[in-house]
């Protein structure tokens, strides 16, 4: 299936995220190996599951004086609705709105909109840098015996409204779990910025997945491990080695 870009009046938003951003410094993201964290705090989440129980789509405080109350949405409970379908997915986060509003949307190959949750009052949660990306396509017991696999593609993964990051060519995966990192150089919860992608369920199984199947993104406020002291050091006598040699050959 064919997936298109987003509707026009998400882009517009986005333009105008774009365009705010432009004001001010934009934030960058960089990926961050797992090892690198070394104290991590989950503000909120936000993730599509395939679910033939409803709740497909949802967002989730994990802290502040609001945790514990999900702002959700049904979909579909029919297993061929998500099986071999594509999606699209977008988070948009506006600091300026009701002090600091998320909004979270999937659509359909045709751009229309399927599902989509705004979360005020965000900065009650706490401050927060960096985002985990996570894809999930795990296999039931019954599954890995009958030979069942499950399979998510995600891809098409972008920033905007501000941010700024690497390319990221996908995080698809069969029978297993993907996790990716990206830590802000300035606080998520201060800035405006928008992440999207495409998330295609390319085989959901015959039994209800639940949160097996799933695309899920947590806001988190982490520590990142600094470079070792011998790594500086490392550096430091680099550094003083090329001076000395500059030094040498500027006396020869």
């Amino acid at each position: 299936m064919t997936y298109r870009k987003p509707a026009a009046l998400f882009a517009a938003v986005l333009l105008s995220f774009g365009a705010l951003a432009g004001e001010a410094a934009a934030v960058s993201v960089k990926v961050v190996d797992a090892s690198a964290i070394a104290t991590q705090e989950t503000r909120f989440s936000s993730r599509v599951k395939v679910d033939a129980t409803n709740w497909d789509l949802g967002i989730q405080p994990e802290s502040g004086p609001v945790s514990g109350s999900p702002m959700q949405a049904h979909v579909s409970n029919s297993k061929s609705f998500w099986n071999s379908s594509t999606f699209g997915f977008s988070a948009v986060y506006d600091a300026s709105s009701a002090n600091g509003a998320f909004t979270w949307t999937l659509t359909d190959a045709n751009d229309a909109t399927l599902a989509q949750r705004t979360m005020t009052a965000i900065r009650a949660f706490g401050d927060f840098n960096a985002i985990q990306l996570w894809s999930s396509a795990r296999q039931s017991r019954a599954q890995a015996r009958d030979g069942e696999d499950q399979r998510i593609e995600v891809t098409d993964l972008s920033f905007g409204g501000g941010l700024s990051g690497p390319s990221i060519a996908d995080m698809s995966v069969t029978n297993g779990q993907e996790f990716l990192w990206l830590v802000a150089d300035a606080s998520l919860a201060d800035n405006d910025w928008s992440l999207s992608g495409v998330v295609d369920f390319d085989s959901a199984g015959r039994r209800n997945p639940n949160e097996r199947m799933k695309i899920e993104m947590k806001m988190k406020e982490v520590g990142v491990v600094p470079l070792p002291m011998a790594g500086w050091l490392l550096i430091g006598g680099l550094a003083t080695w090329f001076g000395v040699g500059r030094v040498a050959r500027r006396s020869a």
